[in-house]
């Protein structure tokens, strides 16, 4: 499962990417991890395995940023509709579809993290699925 996140984390720490596409898809990991309302030790290390290993060009750090997402998603969570928003916003963000395939995929590897992909987390990769256009 790590080596399917390696070109995904490999697609982004190029320096092509925009820091946009970088924080979208945090926040796209952060909202995988909550999709099941249970927050899981391998679904935290891949995404801190993520952090470890991009380019940030932002403003401001990768802890403050964080520290502003984690809240606005736990908002969000239980809110189908607030969640399609972010989505939606997520969506906006990524420029290929190439990258949104990746993205897909990962989140589905991100789910399984655990050994296992609750109903919740199937419903929510089905309306990412649909949100990213993306051919799986």
């Amino acid at each position: 499962m790590f080596q399917k996140l390696n070109s995904l984390f490999q697609a982004i720490v190029k320096k092509d990417t925009k820091q946009s596409e970088r924080e979208a898809v945090i926040e796209l990991m952060i909202i995988t991890m909550y999709s099941d309302k249970s927050l899981k030790v391998a679904e935290e290390d891949m995404i801190n395995e993520y952090l470890d290993n991009i380019t940030w060009e932002s403003g401001v750090s990768k802890e403050q940023f964080l520290a502003k997402t984690f809240p606005k998603i736990r908002n969000a969570i239980t809110d189908k509709q607030k969640i399609r928003v972010l989505l939606e916003d997520i969506n906006s963000r990524i420029g290929s579809d190439e990258m949104k395939s990746q993205l897909l995929n990962t989140c589905s590897d991100l789910a399984l993290a655990d050994g296992e992909i609750s109903e919740e987390e199937k419903e929510f990769l089905a309306e990412l699925a649909k949100i990213l256009q993306a051919p799986n």
